[in-house]
């Protein structure tokens, strides 16, 4: 999810004075960043998108099995020829010791 912040930074001391109509802005728009003297120092989100920002990351593991499970690569017909030229078969560079 990408949020963008379209509206000006809230100072603290404003949020904390208009704290309902904020919460109601973030419901229906989007994120709210505030700030202190001037400074970003937080971003008031909808619950929505703290749960879609806090959510579980699924592991690569689990992610390579699942992708694996749904995907025919028999029918794709790949040949080993078809993926040589894929890798980089340079020695590398010499460290520098």
């Amino acid at each position: 999810m990408a949020m963008k912040m379209l509206r000006a930074p809230v100072s603290v001391a404003d949020a904390r004075n208009h704290l309902t109509r904020l919460v109601r802005d973030v419901e229906r728009g989007g994120p709210v960043p505030l700030s202190r003297r001037g400074k970003p120092v937080a971003v008031l989100l909808s619950l929505d998108a703290y749960r879609e920002l806090a959510g579980e990351r699924t592991s690569f593991w689990s992610a390579l099995t699942r992708f694996r499970s749904g995907a025919d690569i028999a029918a794709e017909r790949i040949e080993p020829d078809d993926l040589r030229h894929l890798r980089d078969r340079a020695p590398g560079r010499s460290p520098a010791w």
